[in-house]
């Protein structure tokens, strides 16, 4: 069986501030709402898996075996 969930979580987001040149001037790190996905994934044998990435770069991601 595959589930899949959409969450909209905080998580930190750097905002690039340039200069006309193009040359990055301020980098900003900020916390801001972003979706998150949830893959849950579930089998007789091997349990349940859960894999949880953020959309939005650095796209961090959590792996959950068995609830642990």
């Amino acid at each position: 069986m595959l589930f899949v969930l959409v969450a909209w979580d905080p998580a930190f987001v750097s905002k690039v501030h340039r200069s006309g040149a193009g040359r990055i001037v301020n980098l900003e790190k900020t916390l801001q709402f972003v979706n998150h996905y949830s893959f849950h994934i579930s089998n007789a044998t091997r349990g349940h898996v859960m894999l949880k990435i953020s959309g939005h770069p650095p796209f961090a991601g959590q792996v959950t075996l068995n609830c642990h």
